[in-house]
């Protein structure tokens, strides 16, 4: 729907493929926190950005 959001905790496999999330080797606890939005304008291109705060 049209500006629908939501705040959602998730795993690893949630996370879009676009993402930036890329977590070290070995590592065991791992915090990444970003907001990301995916479109598609009017000709049915698609797009994202995503933002780390």
């Amino acid at each position: 729907m049209q500006g629908d959001y939501r705040w959602t905790p998730s795993s690893t496999a949630q996370v879009p493929p676009a993402s930036q999330l890329r977590i070290p080797n070995g590592c065991g606890s791992y915090f990444y926190r970003s907001v990301f939005v995916d479109w598609r304008d009017h000709a049915g291109n698609d797009g994202s950005e995503e933002v780390r705060y």
